[in-house]
């Protein structure tokens, strides 16, 4: 039964392929009805190691968008109702109300000019970690904007809806390579 059942995954497999129904690195397995011993198609699992990276980087922009134009309230309905920051030499900020506050601190600080740029994305299911590099406009006693560049480390969650969310945050200065 069981090397009956590897034949018709290979037959269906190659069928498939010939296709062009499934793109490589797509997973395929018997449907179960095939299981069950019924004449079904496959069931194919998409290859979705892409879209976590893809929504990602369209989250960051998103993001840049919202913090360089001082609306805080919109950074902060980018994280996870229970979302962390975890500030450089600071203490952590807790919720996706403290985070907003956090946010509009800043921007009233005068910081702008945020640019982030994903290095890595890896996901599983409803999480990923994204590793990154930024640069921050941040004013100095005089009030002239010197630029800062930094690294960070975001562990995004997906929600119910398929939205990828920040749900904790960290960040520290210095060269990202």
């Amino acid at each position: 039964m069981l090397k009956s059942i590897k034949q018709e995954l290979r037959h269906r497999l190659k069928e498939a392929t010939s296709d062009k129904k499934v793109s490589p690195g797509t997973a395929i397995r018997p449907s179960l009805s095939h299981e069950a011993g019924t004449d079904g198609p496959p069931y194919v699992e998409p290859d979705c190691s892409h879209s976590a990276r893809e929504d990602i980087e369209a989250a960051l922009v998103k993001f840049m968008d919202a913090f360089n134009s001082g609306n805080a309230a919109a950074v902060g309905q980018m994280y996870t109702d229970d979302a962390a920051l975890l500030l450089p030499d600071g203490k952590r900020v807790d919720d996706r109300k403290g985070v907003e506050e956090f946010w509009q601190g800043a921007i009233k600080a005068g910081m702008k000019n945020l640019t982030l740029k994903a290095l890595e994305v890896e996901g599983s299911g409803n999480l990923a970690y994204e590793v990154g590099a930024f640069t921050l406009g941040v004013p100095s006693k005089g009030g002239a904007l010197s630029t800062v560049a930094g690294k960070y480390l975001v562990v995004w969650k997906k929600g119910d809806h398929g939205t990828w969310r920040l749900h904790r945050d960290i960040w520290n200065l210095g060269a990202a390579e």
